[in-house]
């Protein structure tokens, strides 16, 4: 049972941003149409954004939304969006926000050392344009040697920010806790998909769900496959109760489609 606070960006083109407004209003769906800048959580915002490639970009911003019936609300949200036509390509993605507006230092401590572990299995559930640096809106999270030592020499959030240049373009995007109260995960490939955007709502969340328990992170103590990263990070949440079977089965069958088309 998910219960998080939650929120998502779904970035997509092909649809005039007032019909989906209107069809999302015909669902049931609160929506409105909002500038980029736009800050009303309170509803759906269909905004603008510049960094799609196609000139009929668009993007999607839920209001706050919370545990399982925040997830059936995004499939309402996603079927529309697929009923009406919209389309992603390699410029789209899609961003998780939870909330985590009453952390301190430790947990994203905590959060932080997890990502970077198993960044490799992460990646490899993505296509090639989300891993790694390949894509300027979400860098990797090791941006230097030895990150583990230097993310537990952050005595406070505004030093981890610091370390990674108070810059909002990395796979986990801290800046959005300054304004916001929440992190972002960044590293998705665009989709409007309900099945893989909860799955990710459920996996980043069984992340953030560790980070605050304080659950241990040992990091490998020798080089490992990118199969036995993942499966670590997979059985790790499935044990915990965090995530089930049939997510786990899910993102391990992503991972051997990519490894099979990409050579990954």
């Amino acid at each position: 049972m998910f219960t998080g606070k939650f929120g998502v960006e779904l970035e997509c083109y092909g649809v005039d941003r007032q019909t989906v407004v209107l069809a999302l209003s015909d669902a049931g769906i609160d929506a409105i149409v909002a500038s980029y800048s736009g800050s009303n959580y309170n509803s759906w915002q269909v905004k603008t954004d510049g960094s799609i490639s196609e000139y009929t970009g668009f993007e999607v911003v839920s209001r706050v939304l919370e545990g399982e019936a925040g997830l059936q609300e995004v499939a309402i949200v996603c079927s529309v969006l697929e009923q009406l036509g919209a389309k992603v390509n390699a410029s789209c993605g899609m961003h998780i926000h939870h909330d985590v507006s009453a952390w301190g230092i430790q947990k994203f401590r905590n959060l932080f050392k997890r990502f970077i572990k198993f960044e490799i299995a992460l990646d490899s559930i993505q296509p090639e344009g989300r891993r790694a640096n390949n894509n300027r809106y979400c860098r990797s999270m090791t941006i230097a040697e030895d990150m583990i030592n230097k993310i537990d020499a952050c005595r406070s959030v505004s030093q981890l920010s610091e370390l990674y240049r108070h810059n909002r373009y990395y796979k986990l995007n801290l800046q959005s806790f300054f304004r916001m109260g929440t992190i972002e995960f960044r590293n998705h490939a665009g989709t409007v998909n309900a099945g893989k955007i909860c799955n990710y709502i459920r996996l980043t969340g069984a992340m953030v769900k560790d980070a605050e328990n304080n659950v241990a992170i040992k990091q490998f103590a020798r080089s490992v496959t990118v199969s036995e990263s993942l499966d670590t990070m997979l059985s790790g949440m499935v044990r915990r109760g965090n995530i089930n079977t049939m997510i786990a089965n899910f993102y391990k069958q992503r991972q051997a489609k990519f490894a099979s088309t990409q050579g990954a």
